[in-house]
């Protein structure tokens, strides 16, 4: 009974933070991320669990990024400005709807470029997580190794592709 209730209470917790925001959905998915070791599951069936955990991630991560529109403060002035020196060079001056397109791309991308969990760290921790065993990981750091891959330089792909091979 005191167990069902405490399963309820958290239950209610998680929902009611997950209602809260893409940062308390960020922290969720990242915290399931570190979760999700192999256990006694088969490595080719935990790889593709553990690729659709990462793909989750990474959605959740590029959904925190915000779009800017014509009411951002820093937007207004600097189209203005940027419309004002083509109009004096001589320049057909670029629609708003374009700018704001090209400056949210951008700033995509930057948030991209920061986002914390790159690429050689998921294959970190895809290695950290997956409980290899000691030939596995023996067999796996040498062939990396004789492809010419160093630790700072271990791909999610390169890891992938080993443990499925």
């Amino acid at each position: 009974m005191q167990r069902r209730k405490r399963n309820q209470v958290l239950q209610g917790s998680t929902k009611t933070s997950l209602r809260q925001g893409n940062q308390n959905v960020d922290l969720w998915r990242c915290l399931h991320l570190f979760r999700a070791s192999r256990g006694n599951q088969d490595l080719i069936r935990w790889v593709g669990k553990f690729l659709v955990t990462k793909k989750r991630v990474l959605d959740v991560g590029m959904d925190l990024h915000e779009p800017v529109d014509e009411t951002d403060p820093m937007f207004g002035p600097n189209y203005q400005q940027r419309t004002n020196e083509m109009i004096h060079a001589g320049l057909q001056p670029v629609p708003i709807t374009d700018a704001l397109d090209e400056r949210n791309t951008r700033s995509l991308q930057r948030h991209k470029e920061r986002f914390p969990l790159t690429d050689n760290l998921m294959a970190l921790v895809f290695a950290v997580i997956a409980d290899l065993t000691e030939n596995q990981r023996e067999r796996m750091a040498t062939t990396l190794s004789v492809r010419g891959y160093r630790v700072q330089t271990y791909t999610f792909d390169s890891y992938e592709k080993l443990s499925l091979s």
